[in-house]
């Protein structure tokens, strides 16, 4: 005779949590072992779940990472947000947004053992993402510049669109996180006057 099994019913607060900690541990065990070497099993298993309940949560290690991206992307334009409204100066305010919107997250993830097949990967798995990510950094700058206007002369859109510009121009030729944010001065300089 089969047991009858109880269900309850899964708070949305619950399935967030447990939807963190998956993105941590797929973090961490990409981190550490490459995304091409790491399976879906071992990410359930750094979770502490059955591989069952992790595909009940996402389809495949690629879905993981878009989902991981998105988070991260999320988190680094609230923290640009948030410094854009401190009563400091504008030149400060800046450089820290661009910093924590655009540099720390790429800083950290390259510092891993594997952090650049997983920038590279990014592109590739994630390029729409980034796409967004940028966009919504341009919004926020353009917002700054509304507020404060630039010495250029340039309008706020302008000037945003420059300032990205420069920065994914430094991206492009390859320097790392913290060659860029030595050089944010100057781009604030130029930029701010």
């Amino acid at each position: 005779m089969a047991t009858a099994i109880s269900r309850e019913p899964i708070h949305k607060c619950d399935a967030d949590d447990r939807r963190v900690a998956i993105l941590s541990a797929a973090y961490e065990t990409f981190a550490a072992y490459g995304f091409r070497k790491t399976s879906m099993a071992e990410i359930a298993s750094a979770t502490g779940i059955s591989r069952p309940a992790l595909y009940l949560e996402f389809e495949n290690k690629t879905d993981i990472f878009r989902a991981l991206s998105r988070s991260m992307i999320a988190t680094a334009l609230q923290n640009s947000a948030a410094v854009l409204k401190e009563e400091v100066p504008f030149d400060d305010r800046l450089q820290r947004a661009i910093s924590v919107g655009l540099l720390e997250k790429h800083r950290v993830v390259s510092k891993t053992r594997h952090g650049q097949e997983l920038l590279d990967l990014h592109a590739d798995i994630a390029g729409d993402l980034f796409e967004d990510w940028i966009a919504g950094m341009k919004l926020q700058l353009i917002e700054a510049f509304t507020h404060n206007p630039p010495a250029t002369g340039l309008s706020a859109e302008e000037t945003a669109t420059l300032m990205l510009d420069m920065i994914l121009g430094m991206k492009y030729r390859s320097l790392s996180a913290d060659e860029m944010e030595a050089r944010l001065p100057q781009i604030v300089k130029l930029i701010n006057g």
